[in-house]
């Protein structure tokens, strides 16, 4: 016997606020073969984090790649988490994040109409809702680029109560640009509750100024404060994808991990990667990695630098809701003023940098663009460095 309509929208409804396969599969299974054994979650909300009742947005800091899900293990209501839209060009992950997580898709990087339509959906359908406004994970502990004004007129639109997360200790667990994990405590720590009478009777400068400090989130400062230990033998091993020049001979990507240590390849400079993601003698003349990662973005910007070629593992052009592999034996180059693709076929394409339009780093570092109204997507072998590429395009972009 088929449903009727009536009661087939009720049961979609009930699936979206609690979905069966996300409450009774996906939550016990994760908490058990992999939470558990290694992070530790603990709740400083006052128990109001399980009480959370629809519709409402969660917003926080991004520093993990399992941001989202360490606070949907910690919460009881089902949260609707906004996802990179590269997520969804894949049909098994789009039929788990999509159709059994109910997640939400976003083109990273760029205004999306569809997505602000469908997250008000969802608000009017009782929901709760999660997003990250950084939109990509931090690199090195601190925050990236937020359009905290952009996100104060995002809240007025919904007009519903705003709970602003901090994740401290996330960023320690697994580095974006770290090849080991690390095991310990993570702090789900709820900050603030916007209500919708204070978005209602703020000025947008007063609600800008609220976004602007309550997402605010610097890594040296909270380990400086709390001095709470991530221990790892191999605690530098890929700290090459994060740094691409060296402060002390300004040579480019000749820096990598061995064990705990930091090396140039070219001076012969190292320093100890300490159990609080600092360096211990700051013998590149910088204790945290957020000084050095602010000195290369800097240098990128006002030095024409000159680097090797990376090779690639992929190439692709997107095409509707999926991806077109253009080549998938390349080497990629990054110049002063374009990015070259040159493929094994001979063929070459040149992306000129100041007319790419939008960029994005996202899984394994993945890097997607939007030039001519065209999306790409390439990804360089593992241990290569993509920031290069994005922090090139932003000195051109500011």
């Amino acid at each position: 016997m088929f449903l009727n309509c009536d009661l087939y929208s009720i049961l979609l409804l009930m699936s979206k606020k609690k979905p069966i396969f996300v409450s009774y599969i996906a939550k016990p299974l994760y908490k058990i073969f992999y939470a558990n054994p290694r992070v530790r979650i603990i709740k400083k909300d006052d128990g109001l984090l399980d009480k959370i009742e629809g519709p409402a947005l969660i917003v926080g800091n991004h520093t993990h790649s399992l941001d989202s899900i360490f606070t949907t293990l910690a919460m009881k209501p089902h949260v609707r988490w906004v996802a990179g839209a590269y997520l969804f060009k894949n049909k098994f992950l789009k039929f788990c994040i999509g159709d059994l997580a109910t997640c939400i898709p976003k083109q990273q990087g760029r205004s999306d109409l569809s997505t602000i339509k469908a997250i008000s959906s969802a608000l009017k359908e009782g929901s709760i809702v999660g997003l990250y406004p950084e939109g990509t994970r931090t690199w090195d502990g601190n925050n990236m680029e937020i359009n905290h004004k952009a996100t104060a007129k995002m809240f007025r639109i919904f007009k519903v109560p705003v709970y602003f997360l901090s994740y401290e200790g996330a960023y320690d667990l697994h580095p974006r640009w770290a090849d080991e994990k690390r095991r310990g405590i993570l702090i789900i720590r709820l900050k603030k509750v916007l209500t919708t009478e204070e978005i209602e009777n703020s000025s947008l400068a007063e609600l800008t100024d609220i976004v602007k400090e309550n997402l605010y989130f610097n890594h040296s400062q909270w380990q400086e404060k709390t001095m709470r230990p991530y221990p790892c033998k191999k605690g530098a091993h890929g700290i090459q994808r994060l740094f691409y020049i060296c402060p002390k001979c300004h040579h480019a990507q000749t820096i990598y991990g061995k064990k705990n240590k930091v090396i140039c390849s070219n001076c012969h400079t190292e320093d100890i990667l300490t159990e609080y993601l600092s360096l211990k003698n700051e013998s590149f003349g910088y204790s945290s990695l957020a000084q050095w990662n602010q000195f290369q973005k800097d240098y990128i910007k006002e030095n024409q630098i000159t680097f090797n070629p990376d090779k690639g593992d992929f190439f692709r052009k997107g095409v509707k809701d999926s991806f077109e592999m253009i080549s998938k034996d390349y080497n990629c180059t990054l110049s002063t003023n374009s990015i070259e693709f040159k493929l094994s076929n001979g063929k070459i394409f040149i992306f000129e940098i100041d007319k790419i339009e939008s960029m994005v780093l996202s899984v394994k570092q993945s890097i997607e663009f939007y030039y001519e109204n065209q999306l790409y997507s390439f990804r360089l072998q593992g241990d290569l460095n993509s920031l290069k590429y994005f922090q090139k395009w932003e000195a051109y972009k500011c």
